[in-house]
């Protein structure tokens, strides 16, 4: 836990004023000085409460932006994030990924505490500053870039790969045609997908990559709970 030993140590302290404070109120009938005695406790309780933010909260505001953390998992040292961001000037909330390198850590990620890379993490993507909110949502994305962007999101390992047989068969069960592929060469360019999806390459009709999460605001029901691992 991080700031362990302050911690004890004020919970101590704490301890030790809120029983000065109760025999001093049963002893005397002055209770003169036990004002000051309460004005110190109530000032140890706030230091108390703001260690407790910093060690065990999963959300930081930053000017009128709340960031917290909804989990996060390693992929190869890639970190990716998932988190909502609240407006508190409008309370719009939305759903977002980040992903990170472990190398991009403050900390030792191989000798740091799950506690200590969410706060270091925490403060990572609250330098943002709202800026998700001027990504597009998902949910205006064409049907076959919201498959592969599902596809992505719910492999373990954050790819999406469709062969050209697989192809074959989402056709033939209607779920896609080919002028699909015309919108989703079109979409690449319209949203900057270049490094995140690539068509007729490698041996695949399509491939999806992680980082795809990252471009997008996660708005549809559903979408998040698969990426907890």
């Amino acid at each position: 836990m991080n700031n362990d030993k302050e911690i004890k140590k004020v919970v101590s302290e704490l301890q030790e004023q809120c029983n000065d404070f109760l025999s001093y109120i049963d002893s005397s009938n002055e209770c003169a000085y036990s004002d000051r005695m309460l004005e110190d406790i109530i000032k140890k309780g706030n230091y108390l409460s703001e260690l407790y933010e910093i060690n065990f909260s999963n959300k930081k505001i930053n000017n009128k932006y709340e960031y917290e953390i909804d989990y996060y998992c390693n992929d190869n040292d890639d970190l990716y994030v998932g988190y909502f961001v609240t407006n508190n000037e409008t309370s719009n909330r939305i759903q977002c990924i980040e992903c990170y390198n472990t190398s991009d850590l403050k900390c030792n990620y191989n000798n740091s505490s799950p506690r200590e890379i969410e706060i270091e993490l925490l403060d990572m993507i609250s330098e943002n500053n709202g800026e998700e909110f001027n990504l597009p949502k998902i949910s205006g994305a064409s049907h076959i870039l919201k498959f592969v962007f599902d596809s992505v999101n719910q492999s373990e390992a954050n790819m999406c790969h469709i062969t050209d047989e697989e192809w074959e068969e989402l056709k033939d069960d209607e779920i896609f045609i080919d002028y699909d592929i015309n919108i989703l060469k079109n979409e690449i360019k319209e949203y900057g997908l270049s490094d995140y999806i690539t068509i007729d390459s490698d041996g695949y009709k399509i491939c999806g990559y992680g980082g795809l999460q990252t471009r997008f605001i996660n708005d549809e029901k559903g979408n998040g709970d698969e990426f907890e691992r």
